[in-house]
């Protein structure tokens, strides 16, 4: 489970020099995933460095063009299949791609998903409506067809809000609202939702904004828009690995750091060892490519990465062919931290034995739903069974059957772990797009459980499809009574949380915790 894509909206509040000028060393903030100190410093080639900590150790330059500066951002070189398997590391390049055009709008420096702002101005927050506006930031540059100045943002301060309502008049407002809606663009759609989602947060004016609604264009999809703006539902916040940008994915500082952040709810992976003991470990196969990729440090959200030995060492082998002290000695986690000398990872953290992690859960009530994510090899199901009949005593140990749910992706291992366990434990078969037309609820109801669990698209896969498909999935529980619930991962945009919080999922998993709870407290959508 985990993101399709690496976020690029990033604000950064610091001192900015006229162009040809020289940049000191100057400290300032990074705002959006995560809000940090960093300092912009000098390296003598014309370029300038910043250790950030949202997506991991970055650097960045300005370059003069012509009107002002551009911001580039360093990438890590591409690497064949043949560099990746020898263990070989991306090289830092300057990525042209990523140089971003900046120019003056509103008292702004703006480009691409950066915004560069005078220091003495408020620092900017994130929000939804402004995270989803920059989409159609060069279009809001040439046309009033959008909200005008929609980019200042619509922030949870009262003051900024009823300045927003001041300066548009209500039924303009509404006029500019039903053209959105108008729109056969779907993000348009989108923006009007979650427009009319952060203006009910000021008290009257939304039933006010609703009323000229109706009068002027009275339809069902206003209904649906007011119903999308004001979700009821308040789904299980599920930390996807625990905390996985602070501390370490699968640990217990991780996981106990999710449930003080308000998480009620835990997603974790497990494996087997030659030995017989189940660990809570992600990369059950060292060789695949999702496991190479996060050994490469290329996986979204997450602060720290995976070690696993080199491609030659005679260790590097599925987790059922390593005994649990060989796993801990040759596996681990690090962050990747930049330094004169390049990136270096260095090893922070050892891999948790499940049995004492259910330890933890048997006494940690507000854990109420626990994700178990099986990491088990297709084509062995003698391997698949051993594993059940071990993890079987460690959960009734416990006491853990009533919250527990066993999740695998792949059809023919749900089925058998479904055999041996029976009806003791929920078993359920995730639904990754693509996929098509696949319902969660269809696979839950073949497996005889009572949760659906449906990942969002990673990279082929189409997002309004996958909307499309918790929709159907959501009104067919209602319409049938099915009991099921409806479980959503990974999510951590603010946007995409609205969106599937507007749906009605019973479950969101996770990597940004406080976050999700956060947006169900401006919902007014507590415990």
């Amino acid at each position: 489970m985990k993101r399709r894509a690496l976020p690029l909206l990033v604000f950064l509040a610091a001192a900015w020099p006229a162009a040809g000028q020289t940049l000191e060393p100057v400290p300032g903030h990074l705002y959006g995933s995560a809000t940090l100190d960093f300092e912009l410093a000098p390296l003598g080639d014309g370029s300038y460095a910043a250790e950030l900590a949202l997506e991991g150790p970055q650097r960045l330059r300005l370059v003069a063009v012509e009107g002002g500066w551009a911001l580039e951002v360093a990438r890590p070189s591409s690497l064949g299949l043949a560099d990746a398997l020898a263990g070989r590391r991306p090289a830092t390049a300057w990525g042209a791609p990523f140089t971003i055009p900046l120019r003056r709008w509103n008292g702004r420096l703006l480009g691409g998903g950066y915004d560069l702002r005078d220091p003495s101005l408020p620092p900017p927050r994130l929000n939804a409506w402004e995270r989803a506006t920059y989409r159609h930031r060069d279009e809001l540059l040439r046309s009033d067809r959008f909200l005008p100045g929609i980019l200042d943002g619509l922030e949870d301060s009262p003051r900024r809000l009823k300045a927003f309502v001041q300066r548009f008049p209500g039924p303009d407002m509404a006029a500019r609202l039903i053209e959105l809606l108008a729109e056969e663009d779907s993000d348009a759609r989108r923006l009007a939702v979650h427009w009319v989602f952060d203006a009910s947060r000021q008290r009257g004016y939304l039933s006010r904004l609703l009323a000229q609604l109706e009068a002027r264009q009275p339809n069902a999809a206003l209904r649906e828009l007011i119903a999308q703006a004001q979700p009821t539902r308040r789904p299980i916040v599920i930390a996807h690995r625990g905390n996985p940008v602070d501390f370490p994915e699968n640990t217990l500082p991780a996981i106990v750091s999710a449930v003080e952040l308000g998480a009620d709810g835990l997603e974790v992976d497990l494996c087997l060892t030659l030995d017989d003991r189940i660990v809570v470990w992600h990369d059950q196969a060292p060789g695949g490519l999702v496991t190479l990729a996060r050994n490469l440090g290329l996986e979204g959200g997450v602060g720290y990465q995976p070690v696993l030995p080199s491609v030659t060492s005679s260790k590097r082998r599925p987790t059922h062919e390593l005994t649990l002290a060989e796993l801990r000695a040759n596996y681990g986690y690090a962050r990747r931290r930049f330094s004169p000398f390049g990136f270096s990872a260095l090893k922070e953290a050892e891999i948790l034995d499940f049995d004492a992690l259910a330890v933890y859960l048997e006494h940690t009530s507000q854990l109420r739903r626990v994700l178990l994510d099986l990491k088990l090899p297709t084509d062995e199901p003698a391997l698949q069974r051993r594993f059940a009949q071990l993890l079987r005593p460690i959960l009734r140990r416990h006491a853990l059957a009533d919250r527990v749910v066993l999740m695998n992706n792949d059809p023919q291992t749900t089925a058998e772990l479904k055999r041996v366990l029976g009806d003791e434990f929920l078993v359920t078969r995730d639904v990754e797009l693509p996929g098509g037309g696949e319902s969660a609820v269809s696979a839950a109801l073949e497996l005889g459980n009572c949760v659906a669990s449906v990942g969002r698209p990673r990279l082929f896969a189409s997002y309004d499809g996958y909307l499309e498909i918790l929709r159907a999935d959501r009104a067919r529980i209602e319409r049938e009574g099915l009991g099921i619930e409806l479980i959503t991962w990974t999510l951590d945009d603010p946007l995409e949380l609205r969106e599937v919080l507007a749906i009605g999922v019973d479950g969101i998993v996770t990597n940004q915790p406080a976050r999700l709870v956060a947006l169900l407290e401006d919902c007014r959508l507590d415990r």
